[in-house]
Parts: structure tokens; C-alpha cells; sequence
């Protein structure tokens, strides 16, 4: 199940270095990224729209990046919950910033 009323996917197994301008690169070719929520080699992207996420899903999910040692990447939508517990949600800190 997706974030309710949110176009939220979950991107990991990316280098450790990558950056969250490097992230916004890779997904603002399917359409607006509104905000990203990142961890060391994991983020949420917010899409603004739903067939856009769907589209980046359906093209980068197991897709080889990175620039050191590429790596298969898991793109997928986020679940209910997972960006909190992982410590993305609101008052809890995270590099969240609005998409470049």
C-alpha cells in the first residue's frame, strides 16, 4: 500500500555518497519532484504526481547507477508509515529539502 494521498517512492541501494541533487537528477526526468526525504543510501521522493512515480518506478526498479560501482537499484512505492519509522517525517531530522 502507498502513503495515502501522497506520491511517495522509496529509492535505495544507491552509493552511500550520492547526493540528494544526484537523486533529484535521476527522477526529474519523469516529472516535478516536489521534495526529498534522504538517508544515507535511501530516499523518499515525492512526486507530484501519481503516473509520474509510477513511470520512475517502472523504469529505474532494478536499474544499475552510481558513478564509483554501480548498483541495482529498489524503486518502489513507499508504504504506509516507513518514511517515520525511518526517520523522514516531520519533527523528526532529516535532510528534507525542497527539489532543486
Amino acid at each position: 500500500m502507498a502513503v495515502e494521498g501522497k506520491n511517495v517512492v522509496f529509492c535505495g541501494n544507491f552509493e552511500y555518497d550520492a547526493s540528494e541533487r544526484d537523486i533529484n537528477r535521476l527522477f526529474e526526468r519523469y516529472g516535478p519532484v516536489e521534495r526529498i526525504d534522504m538517508k544515507t543510501g535511501f530516499a523518499f521522493v515525492y512526486m507530484k504526481n501519481k503516473k509520474d512515480g509510477d513511470e520512475a518506478i517502472y523504469d529505474l526498479d532494478r536499474r544499475e547507477w552510481g558513478y564509483r560501482r554501480p548498483r541495482p537499484l529498489k524503486v518502489q512505492w513507499a508504504k504506509v508509515g516507513s518514511a517515520r519509522r525511518l526517520g523522514c517525517g516531520r519533527g523528526l531530522r532529516a535532510r528534507q529539502t525542497p527539489a532543486l
